[in-house]
């Protein structure tokens, strides 16, 4: 049997996100085409990140310096533990940039973002092939779950918070 996560964690989130789901339908978008013709972002995850960045700036929540040299300390901490810097880790940096900025400016709790990663590492593991993973799909019994993943059935390994294990300078 898998440890499920406490039920009173993000639920909230869960249910504020069927409320915005029911009442909002958005367009196709084709994705944003480099120069060269290629994708700007290889996954969604990426463009999220970049916005969440940009909206931070422009909502007054950080300011322009303290993002960049945020963003600078992670490429920069990124180069010293051996990343080629070939440009394919880029919105990781920028995701670990967000992690870390949202908790020393106290937009987010340390404790609550790690058990927030948990849970979605457990929605990922729990939602069928080929579908978007939902929040939720995590506080699902193994009864309900709509597909198989084998033999194995244990839970991923909890996420570091800033994608290692040491906290915030």
């Amino acid at each position: 049997m898998s440890a499920q996560p406490d039920p009173g964690l993000g639920l909230e989130y869960v249910a504020l996100a069927a409320d915005i789901e029911a009442d909002c339908t958005l367009p196709t978008i084709e994705p944003l085409l480099s120069d060269e013709g290629r994708p700007v972002f290889a996954d969604s995850w990426e463009a999220e990140a970049f916005i969440m960045g940009k909206m931070l700036v422009a909502d007054g929540l950080i300011t322009p310096r303290e993002w960049y040299d945020t963003i600078s300390v992670e490429i920069r901490a990124a180069q010293d533990r051996g990343d080629p810097d070939r440009g394919d880790t880029h919105y990781q940096h920028w995701m670990d940039a967000l992690e870390r900025i949202c908790v020393e400016k106290d937009l987010v709790d340390a404790g609550t973002l790690v058990q927030h990663q948990a849970i979605w590492s457990i929605a990922v593991a729990k939602t069928p092939h080929g579908t978007p993973i939902l929040f939720e799909n995590a506080f699902l019994e193994e009864d309900e779950l709509e597909h198989e993943h084998g033999a194995a059935t244990e839970d991923p390994p909890p996420m570091a918070v800033y994608g290692r294990d040491e906290p915030p300078m």
